[in-house]
């Protein structure tokens, strides 16, 4: 075909692309409707110009074409997902989570970026419309997003490691599932916990246990996995010389421990148990505390969670409190602390209880 031929074809096949109708980037489908109220459109070539020989779809993008003013009318739904869990099995079920939200009458919009979700998230037109933003990832997305987002309903497709908070309300990772509770709509107020201005939902742990997931972050490269946790375990329990800390309770109580577990949820990971009882709507911690430091009281207490016996070792107390005063104790370092599984600095601190503070969706009473 002569050159000038092909020019001219290419000239013809860009002005029947109107401006506006293609999407600078793939990852973030949180783009507003065409300003001329005609069909949203998605990917970096126009898929309706019948000129355009090739359409490359990007990752994660989304074939579905909506009115534009049909769109503003719709409830939708932020999908705040970890840039790592879009591979495999988890992008195929980010892709059935858009696709039943859309057959279910959503407007569903995806974030890689949080940038883009909370500019979003600032304007209110787009923000009173919002039904709940979906963490799309482990935990520690999870953490994220209501650190961010307080005030939002949420809920969670379960695409992490542990997923503890999924595991313990019954959110499937099923895509087209959750889509179904999303529909459903079926909300509580659950209690969150608070860590020098942190919050987060399952547990803050003082000690050992914070140095295991500060070693193990430190030594991240891309996915975390079990064994991660487990080579990090066994180098803290050779190296780690668990400096005492001082804990002063609500209630006026106070007691010295080498490592305290504050727990929110009743989940752990590696479905270890150190408070059963805990409940996230009582609006209170029940905290554990180990008064021994010796390698061979630090095994015992892990095989006594892996039992569900903790409650019954004698070093150990179980303590009921709205707020805990965490300081090392005197002449004693710091002690490193994590939250929901994520590394958040060394004590001091102060950890108090937000009772009814998240809105979670949740599979309705069967």
């Amino acid at each position: 075909m002569p050159a000038a031929t092909r020019r001219l074809r290419r000239r013809r096949s860009a002005r029947r692309c109107r401006p506006g109708a293609t999407h600078r980037n793939a990852r973030d489908l949180a783009r507003p409707p065409s300003a001329s109220g005609g069909i949203a459109r998605t990917g970096r070539l126009c898929p309706a110009d019948p000129g355009t020989r090739r359409h490359r779809r990007p990752a994660l993008s989304f074939p579905h074409t909506v009115c534009g003013k049909s769109r503003m009318m719709r409830n939708w739904v932020a999908i705040q997902r970890n840039p790592i869990s879009g591979h495999g099995q988890n992008r195929r079920e980010l892709l059935r989570l858009v696709d039943e939200l859309r057959r279910l009458g959503f407007d569903p919009r995806l974030y890689a970026s949080r940038a883009r979700l909370q500019r979003r998230m600032d304007d209110p037109n787009w923000r009173n419309r919002l039904r709940c933003i979906v963490a799309a990832g482990g935990d520690g997305t999870v953490a994220d997003v209501i650190n961010r987002f307080p005030d939002v309903p949420v809920t969670t497709l379960p695409l992490g490691h542990e997923n503890l908070l999924a595991r313990y309300w019954g959110l499937p990772s099923d895509g087209r599932r959750l889509a179904h509770i999303i529909a459903a709509d079926h909300r509580i107020r659950v209690d969150l916990g608070e860590w020098n201005g942190r919050r987060f939902t399952l547990m803050c742990s003082i000690g050992f246990d914070g140095h295991v997931v500060l070693q193990t972050h430190a030594r991240r490269r891309g996915h975390i996995r079990r064994w991660n946790y487990l080579l990090a375990t066994a180098r803290t329990l050779w190296n780690y010389r668990h400096p005492p800390q001082v804990l002063r309770f609500d209630s006026g109580q106070q007691v010295q421990a080498f490592h305290a577990i504050i727990v929110n949820n009743p989940g752990y990971a590696m479905q270890l148990s150190f408070t059963p009882q805990a409940d996230p709507r009582d609006g209170a911690f029940d905290v554990c505390v180990f008064l021994r430091r010796r390698r061979r009281d630090v095994l015992r207490y892990l095989a006594r969670a892996a039992l569900g016996r903790i409650h019954r070792d004698p070093n150990v107390r179980i303590v009921r409190a709205c707020s805990i005063e965490v300081t090392p104790a005197p002449s004693a370092p710091p002690a490193p602390v994590q939250l929901d599984g994520d590394p958040a600095g060394h004590t001091a601190g102060t950890c108090r209880i937000l009772p009814a503070a998240l809105t979670l969706i949740v599979p309705g009473p069967r």
